[in-house]
């Protein structure tokens, strides 16, 4: 009886464990998931007012200009990245619920590395194949200050995806999310009020210079989280680091590169067709197309608001064998993101060319574009986060495929399909390559995990 009795009271004293560690789940992530949805909100809304007092100050060649090398500043500072900053969502909370901070330091320390030296390669060959492939209306002045802030973003990418492995939300995309339009719109507005116009060259400019600011504003915090990590741990030194970092070396690149070629290609489907257009159409088709893809993406912030906090949260569940828990967290984020996504949709049918003419007279063209890609977005929002997913629990191989399916796809439809038919040529390819990834990675995760990351 005494046997029996100490077996229910360690199976008790398990189950009591398990509910309190997901009622902590529980909490964290609500404050998680409203702090990030108030940042990607604010997010959403500066960044649309950034790129409204662009347009009109710059028109539609300058800001399709603009809108061109932002487009390749914003892929080829993911690759400078490396992918490492990526992997943090893995390692951070697994390194956590093992105790190993010392091992978390020394990642942070080979990302920072990482994202500098690789960043200003990147930026370079970027800069020889933009001059190579430069599209009418796009001058030198603007692919160099676009490539300088290459691996200037990938250093903040590294500071905010470490402050995100810690489920730090507000550090993670305060400064990258709200303060960088703020400032930003700052600059813009002050190089207007005194030159009287806005080109986009000095758009770029301001952007570089806003980026630099948030570096610096955002690095005192981070650092800090990883030296509350040195008092619980200081057991790292100088010597021992550099002899355990080269061990480790192999297996942070192992799931790394993976995620360096999801990201990329994430990267490339989200900004590709602002390319192709301007590649193809000039300048000012893109500064058109890029304004509808922007309003598009309003459509969609809640499913890259919840994404903050519910990716590494999946992998502390999935670490920590709650398999009930992912399904339920998947679920229901899938559920949320759909009809925020369903109900701006309707919003932005009902405003018509209104929501294009904000930007200014010369955008409303893009309305039958931007009417494709919704279509799009709602696909993506009722697969909910279900990339995240298969990252988070060891199937990044898997989606990294599915991501360079799609994007091969993307091209193969989009530069036929833009020469053809313009900008909604570009915009149904974009939609098609977006439903085909996340449709593979809902049924992969079906068959794979067990978890079922669809909205019913």
């Amino acid at each position: 009886m005494a046997l029996v009795t100490m077996e229910q009271t360690r199976v008790l004293s398990g189950e009591i464990s398990r509910r309190l560690r997901v009622a902590t789940m529980s909490g964290e992530l609500r404050r998680g998931a409203a702090a990030g949805v108030l940042i990607f909100g604010a997010g959403v809304v500066l960044r649309t007012l950034l790129e409204i007092i662009f347009a009109r100050a710059m028109g539609p060649t300058d800001f399709g200009a603009y809108s061109y090398i932002f487009a390749w500043l914003s892929i080829l500072a993911v690759a400078g990245g490396l992918g490492i900053p990526y992997a943090f969502v893995r390692f951070i909370p697994e390194y956590e619920v093992f105790k190993n901070y010392a091992g978390q330091r020394r990642l942070a320390r080979f990302a920072r590395v990482a994202a500098l030296t690789v960043g200003v390669a990147v930026g370079v060959l970027g800069g020889a194949i933009i001059l190579g492939l430069r599209p009418s209306g796009v001058d030198h002045v603007s692919i160099i200050l676009g490539m300088a802030s290459v691996p200037v973003l990938a250093l903040l990418t590294v500071q905010s995806e470490l402050a995100r492995g810690f489920r730090r939300v507000v550090l993670a995309y305060l400064p990258l999310l709200v303060l960088r339009p703020v400032f930003t719109i700052l600059f813009g507005l002050g190089l207007l009020v005194t030159t009287g116009h806005l080109t986009a060259a000095q758009g770029l400019a301001t952007g570089l210079l806003a980026i630099l600011v948030c570096l610096v504003v955002q690095r005192a915090r981070v650092h800090r989280l990883l030296a509350a990590s040195s008092q619980a741990d200081p057991s790292d030194n100088i010597s021992d680091a550099s002899t355990k970092e080269r061990g480790e070396h192999r297996s942070w690149l192992d799931v790394a590169l993976p995620l360096l070629v999801i990201n990329v290609l994430a990267a490339i489907a989200m900004r590709a067709d602002v390319i192709v257009v301007g590649a193809l159409r000039g300048s000012e088709a893109a500064g058109v197309y890029a304004v509808a893809a922007r309003v598009a993406l309003l459509s969609t912030f809640a499913l890259e608001a919840l994404n903050t906090i519910v990716a590494p949260t999946i992998s502390k569940l999935f670490y920590a064998g709650d398999h009930r828990g992912v399904q339920q967290l998947v679920r229901n984020a899938a559920r949320v993101t759909f009809v925020t996504a369903l109900v701006a949709t309707l919003l932005l049918e009902l405003a018509g060319t209104r929501s294009l003419a904000v930007f200014g007279s010369g955008y409303t063209g893009g309305m039958t574009a931007l009417q494709v890609l919704l279509v799009g977005q709602l696909v993506n929002a009722s697969t909910g986060p279900v990339t995240y997913l298969m990252i988070a629990t060891g199937e990044q191989n898997l989606a990294a495929i599915a991501q360079g399916v799609a994007t091969a796809l993307f091209f193969a439809l989009a530069i036929p399909l833009t020469a053809y038919a313009g900008l909604i040529g570009t915009a149904a390819a974009v939609t098609v390559a977006r439903a085909t990834v996340n449709i593979w990675m809902v049924i992969a995760a079906q068959q794979r995990l067990g978890i079922r990351s669809f909205v019913i």
